[in-house]
């Protein structure tokens, strides 16, 4: 089960009642623990999803307060559309998928990647400012200049989100594809 820690200023858009999570940051592994921020650009709301372990990260823009009635599903259908235009595997976004199927609302714990999340909108809102009109086409163009952004985060040497997001999928897919193979094999027994 996964957990999408949000800002204050979302919270505050939310009803606290679907608040599940704790405050306090557990052990999470990859895809359980996710980030939401509530920003604002030319008076339009706009939402930046961040994955906790890689910072891979999407924005979704003109958001509307019926939109975030579910926002896990503002989630799972991001993060497919920006997999997708990063030409990810489907294997990989259906995995993924499945991963952010149960998602429970927290408040946001880690003071470090807060701080990566506003150097990202910083980034997208540059790349906003120059091409407007792809903005409230919730153009992939604009997500991919925050996926390519060189991240420090505890770490003499910077991390690129999609490479780093990449690399964490490729035990999780191998290690699927070897279930399926074996149930394949029994399958294939039996009959």
């Amino acid at each position: 089960m996964a957990i999408l820690r949000c800002s204050k200023k979302l919270l505050e858009l939310l009803s606290t009642e679907k608040l599940i999570a704790s405050a306090c940051a557990g052990e999470s592994g990859f895809l359980d623990e996710w980030y939401a921020h509530l920003f604002y650009w030319n008076r339009k709301k706009c939402l930046l999803f961040t994955e906790a372990v890689s910072l891979f990260s999407f924005v979704k823009a003109d958001i509307l307060k019926k939109d975030l009635v579910d926002i896990a599903g503002l989630l799972r259908k991001g993060v497919a559309k920006a997999m997708y235009f990063e030409e990810f595997p489907a294997e990989a976004i259906k995995h993924v998928q499945s991963t952010l199927k149960n998602v429970r609302l927290g408040i946001a714990a880690d003071r470090s990647i807060r701080g990566c999340m506003n150097e990202l909108i910083f980034h997208w809102k540059y790349a906003a400012d120059e091409y407007p009109d792809k903005v409230l086409d919730n153009a992939p163009e604009l997500n991919h200049t925050i996926a390519e952004l060189p991240m420090r985060v505890s770490t003499r040497h910077g991390i690129f989100p999609k490479e780093r997001f990449q690399e964490l999928l490729k035990p999780l897919q191998a290690a699927r594809f070897l279930c399926e193979c074996r149930l394949c094999a029994v399958f294939v027994r039996r009959y």
